[in-house]
């Protein structure tokens, strides 16, 4: 009855060990402009493609969604050229 929290305290998904953030196994650590670009793209998703309603959600201008998008596109096509090299 002390004021201490043990694991039986905490929901499910955080008394096991080895799981990801949500539970996931797959979980590994991100750069913050990774989360940035993953954010983006689940928000569009949501949006069901809508870029300006996007953008509202996302706090920013219309135009920052396309600058955004437009460097993710490069990104793209950078990691799909080497990956072609690759091969």
């Amino acid at each position: 009855m002390g004021g201490f929290i043990d694991i039986p305290d905490l929901p499910d998904q955080l008394q096991h060990r080895g799981s990801g953030p949500g539970g996931r196994d797959d979980w590994r650590p991100l750069s913050l402009d990774e989360v940035g670009k993953q954010h983006i793209q689940r928000v569009l998703a949501m949006c069901k493609g809508n870029r300006l309603r996007a953008a509202q959600v996302l706090g920013i201008g219309r135009t920052s969604l396309y600058r955004h998008l437009k460097e993710d596109a490069y990104d793209q096509t950078l990691i799909a050229r080497s990956k072609a090299a690759g091969q």
